[in-house]
């Protein structure tokens, strides 16, 4: 979930510049596990929990084409911090492996720009 607030200045009268700044959170848990028996029974099982927290920028243009479409790109730069969990189990049913029970964090910063950070958007206003 993002939310934030973007402002327009026109540049001239077919061009605006977008510019903004956004904060946003998501919340991520998961599970996989599967049973495989052939020869030897097999157990492995995964779960992660995180949650993200950031910040963003809004950096753009808008093109009107004509009297109602505009042309838009938008790159939306952002900073997140993760908090979270990771288990993972191995566990085999013969003599010569050993169980594995891992437990760690998934702990960490991420900032930069990702191609799905860029969005173009086409808009068609209904007055101007």
């Amino acid at each position: 979930m993002t939310v934030g607030r973007e402002y327009r200045k026109s540049t001239s009268e077919d061009l605006q510049l977008r510019y903004g700044t956004g904060v946003l959170w998501t919340h991520n848990k998961s599970e996989q596990g599967y049973n495989k028996t052939l020869a030897i029974s097999q157990r492995n099982f995964t779960k992660r929990e995180y949650s993200d927290y950031g910040v963003n920028l809004i950096l753009g243009i808008n093109y009107e084409i004509g009297n109602n479409p505009i042309l838009g790109v938008e790159m939306l730069p952002q900073v997140t911090y993760r908090s979270g969990t990771l288990e993972e189990v191995r566990e085999r049913d013969d003599q010569w492996s050993n169980d594995i029970d891992e437990k760690g964090d998934i702990s960490g910063y991420n900032y930069g720009l990702s191609n799905s950070s860029a969005l173009l958007v086409l808009v068609y206003r209904l007055n101007k």
